[in-house]
């Protein structure tokens, strides 16, 4: 059985990690009733969640404020806290509100909370304490790289950000950022928020065009067929052509034969040509209209 304290305010992962083996320690049997009390720890204000790791499954139900619980030690009472479940053997607990700097907690797992795969609850108590110092501030953020999207996109933005704290230590700090909008074109600044801290990390987004937007813009400058690709195939004598149009395209033909649309402004087709001869190809629009033409002679 192991425990290991982790602390934000050096940029480390900011949980309590307590490994509870239901329990057969070697040459040790620890009976129900019997509790385990581990050295104690530091963590600072910035803590903000401790995560209770069970070696196998457990019953959520059986997890409650009087089964895993947080205490504050000058006042021996519960501290507010909620609980989150992100697998069938780890529980997340977290206080609703900052600890206080210069107070000691103490994380307690009760003997109640039942083993889901031997259907009994848990052989031994589990307890670690805290003390709490004032986190240190950070002095400095690090600069972050420009992000690039296509407009429309969702920006993924980065949760934690480099920082350099008043020790002249660096670690990273959790972010929560403010809306930005990818819906037009440009460079976009955004702002985020760093909790206990005034200074705030900044991230320029760059929207560019989609590949769709760029085929449209093409499109209404005049250019309608991007591309044709002639492919021969000499044990039938016929070529393959393939065309490549604007989404102003409606229909695409060769000759006087319409092309089929394959999808994503592809137009396809078959034909038989003689050395010299031209494929002549025609783009119209929705109201039959031609758009563009373009020439290809036979090699």
């Amino acid at each position: 059985m192991g425990i290991k304290g982790k602390f934000q305010s050096k940029g480390y992962i900011n949980t309590l990690m307590l490994s509870i083996c239901f329990i057969l320690l070697v040459n040790i049997t620890v009976l129900a009733g019997e509790s385990k009390t581990f050295s104690q720890g530091n963590v600072d204000t910035n803590k903000t969640e401790w995560t209770v790791k069970f070696k196998g499954e457990y019953y959520k139900s059986s997890i409650n404020s009087n089964t895993l619980y947080v205490i504050r030690q000058s006042t021996n009472e519960k501290i507010s806290c909620t609980y989150s479940y992100p697998d069938a053997s780890t529980v997340i607990i977290k206080p609703k509100a900052d600890l206080i700097a210069g107070e000691k907690y103490t994380v307690i797992v009760t003997n109640e909370i039942k083993n889901k795969t031997k259907n009994k609850n848990i052989k031994s108590a589990v307890k670690k304490s805290f003390n709490v110092k004032k986190a240190l501030e950070i002095r400095e953020i690090h600069d972050i790289d420009t992000i690039t999207v296509n407009k429309g996109e969702k920006v993924d933005l980065p949760k934690q950000v480099k920082v350099v704290y008043s020790d002249g230590s660096t670690g990273y700090a959790d972010v929560t950022w403010s809306s930005v909008s990818t819906s037009t074109t440009g460079t976009k600044t955004v702002t985020g928020k760093i909790k206990n801290s005034n200074l705030k990390p900044v991230v320029k987004v760059e929207v560019e065009e989609s590949d769709r937007d760029r085929d449209e813009d093409k499109g209404t400058s005049g250019k309608h067929i991007y591309d044709v690709n002639m492919e021969y195939h000499s044990y039938l004598g016929i070529y393959k052509v393939k065309v490549k149009a604007s989404s102003q395209v409606f229909n695409v033909y060769l000759n006087s034969a319409k092309m089929d649309y394959e999808g994503d402004g592809i137009y396809t087709t078959t034909m038989a040509f003689k050395k010299g001869e031209v494929a002549k190809i025609s783009a119209y629009g929705y109201d039959k209209n031609l758009l563009d033409t373009k020439d290809k002679t036979i090699n």
